[in-house]
């Protein structure tokens, strides 16, 4: 055990550059799993899967198919006579009912829109107008058509909201559309979550080096705090990608709940950075030796870190008795975040 711990020391003492190469190796090789990462949009999958009005909802989507409908509304000033738009909203009709995903799966069920409901009439439209009154006033109001987009169940909505924008940038991008709906509202959150994320850690990243300058006056010192949150930042993230590609497990997929994620590691990575720093700073002044410094802030901070990473980490990991499946995930990774 001796010989241990004194390879332990010894080891980044003596060999620096070859403890950064292979930490950087890891580092790297675990963020190759950031590739992996899905932002799961569905809010329903936060809850415990053992209520009774989530086994109700369940049961009515693996029945029913899909209860919540994408509606887009077109503006235009002459949508009952012009022919020109009537054959754009055809093929931006037809274009959703084509739509698969990167798997090649069916990504919407049906579309319901003016098209849709002369289907067993013989003679052919050449523009609204032609149809029934009934019909026309279920899409129609004032200068606005409405074409209600069903998904297929179990797809990703974010996906489903990029690729209908884009068809609807490639074959209606002459009008003025609005989206609305439960999947467009879904589908737009993780850009959201991506938004809040990058403001967060900006935010917190600006006063850590801020107040830690303050403190420790040495830009070396705070760059290598920052290596340290980086490194631990990046681990995490591509652990979680690694975990989604190996299991296949949904509770793995990054949601608004693991929007907190980034935050409390920078903290933890923060303190942890701090206490080592300063230790070798302390020591640095006593000795006036660089190694010898090392050396001893790693014999006395080794037990310290080590269980207040561990505590940390068991906290995070109780997690895994939640009854929130999303919550287990969290809890797993980001105790391999802290360690």
């Amino acid at each position: 055990m001796n010989s241990l711990k004194n390879l332990y020391i010894a080891y980044p003492t003596n060999r620096p550059i070859l403890t950064i190469i292979i930490v950087s190796m890891i580092s790297a090789f675990l963020a190759l799993g950031s590739k992996w990462i899905v932002i799961d949009d569905d809010f329903v999958k936060m809850f415990p899967d053992d209520i009774s009005s989530k086994e109700v909802w369940d049961e009515i989507q693996n029945e029913f198919g899909s209860t919540e409908y994408l509606i887009a509304a077109i503006q235009y000033d002459n949508i009952l006579n012009d022919s020109k738009f009537y054959n754009r909203i055809l093929n931006f009709s037809n274009k959703l009912n084509q739509l698969k995903d990167n798997n090649g799966k069916q990504m919407v069920s049906r579309v319901l829109s003016i098209t849709e409901l002369d289907i067993f009439s013989e003679q052919k439209k050449e523009k609204i107008s032609e149809y029934d009154q009934v019909i026309k006033n279920r899409f129609i109001k004032n200068d606005f058509l409405s074409i209600a987009i069903v998904p297929e169940n179990n797809i990703n909505n974010a996906e489903l909201v990029s690729e209908v924008k884009k068809i609807y940038q490639s074959e209606l991008g002459d009008y003025k559309c609005y989206f609305a709906g439960q999947p467009y509202l879904t589908g737009e959150t993780p850009n959201l979550i991506k938004k809040d994320i990058r403001v967060l850690m900006l935010v917190g990243i600006s006063i850590m080096i801020v107040v830690l300058l303050f403190n420790l006056r040495s830009i070396y010192t705070v760059m290598c705090v920052l290596c340290v949150i980086f490194l631990s930042l990046m681990g995490m993230v591509g652990f979680m990608g690694w975990l989604f590609r190996l299991t296949g497990d949904n509770i793995f997929n990054f949601t608004i709940l693991s929007t907190s994620m980034p935050i409390l590691l920078l903290t933890i990575a923060n303190s942890d950075g701090v206490h080592i720093s300063t230790r070798f700073s302390r020591e640095l002044k006593r000795t006036k030796d660089v190694k010898q410094s090392v050396t001893s802030a790693l014999q006395k901070l080794r037990i310290p870190i080590f269980l207040t990473s561990l505590t940390t980490a068991i906290a995070f990991l109780s997690m895994i008795l939640s009854p929130i499946p999303h919550m287990v995930g969290f809890g797993i990774v980001i105790s391999f975040g802290v360690l």
